[in-house]
């Protein structure tokens, strides 16, 4: 099974490095013909090639609550899909609005085995297909869209999760804990070291810092600005009635000479 190679890290328009792409987005073709099922050791060679992208491997509390989040959340909507959109009128007319191209798609695939030329024909029907007022046809695509959308992402972080965790020995040698408890499970390589390391990264979450505050923080203000300001030192007393003795006489003076 050939794949495509693909980094890591992706970059905005500017250039600067993004957040890594998750393990679902390495399991979906850019285009074409979509992947098979994977074999255990396909998977796992498969986010081998992709350090960093399956937090099941350094931050399982992370890689539970993903999991976790992507089941519930998409749950309704694959439940209500199961009457609609995956019923075979509704997906027919998707499939009714193409699959009579089918030599025109042959011939405008690039990478087609057994390629032939387009010709204006295989252009205009790809127009007709893209610019004809087809409400239905719209209406079964925004359902196919989010219905499969919540299926993929649901059925892949399911997969992932029971092919990782159902390997004890082979997820061991892929594991990047720091924790001990990380480090008795690559030692160990045993469910019960797997879920002791699993109970101390997602448990210890509970353990916040709470933060409390002053009840009445006017009150404290208040009486911070009424403290009497410290008095200067010694020293500082000295120059300034040193200062002002100077200015007398300077003054005096004055006075004396423009009497005389």
């Amino acid at each position: 099974m050939a794949y495509a190679k693909k980094r890591a890290w992706t970059k905005s328009d500017e250039g600067t490095p993004q957040r890594k792409l998750l393990f679902p987005h390495y399991f979906l073709p850019q285009y074409g013909r979509r992947y098979d099922t994977h074999s255990d050791k396909e998977l796992f060679e498969r986010l081998k090639k992709f350090p960093g992208v399956c937090e099941w491997f350094r931050r399982p509390d992370f890689a539970m609550s993903e999991t976790a989040a992507t089941l519930s959340l998409n749950l309704e909507t694959i439940k209500d899909a199961k009457d609609d959109i995956l019923q075979a009128q509704t997906t027919e007319v998707i499939t009714d609005s193409y699959q009579h191209l089918t030599e025109s798609l042959k011939r405008l695939n690039s990478k087609d085995e057994d390629k032939q030329s387009p010709d204006k024909n295989d252009i205009k029907k790809m127009l007709r297909l893209a610019l004809k007022e087809d409400k239905k046809l719209d209406e079964a695509l925004d359902k196919a869209y989010e219905a499969s959308a919540a299926l993929y992402l649901s059925t892949i972080h399911l997969k992932v999760m029971r092919q990782v965790l159902r390997q004890p020995q082979l997820y061991a040698t892929m594991a990047e804990g720091t924790s001990q408890e990380a480090k008795n499970f690559v030692s160990d390589k045993s469910v019960t070291t797997m879920r002791a390391w699993f109970e101390k990264s997602i448990l210890n979450q509970s353990n916040s810092v709470e933060v409390s505050l002053p009840t009445n923080l006017e009150a404290e203000l208040s009486a911070d600005s009424e403290e009497e300001v410290a008095e200067p030192s010694t020293t500082s007393k000295k120059k300034r009635n040193a200062g002002e003795e100077h200015n007398k006489k300077k003054k005096h003076k004055k006075s004396k000479a423009s009497k005389q």
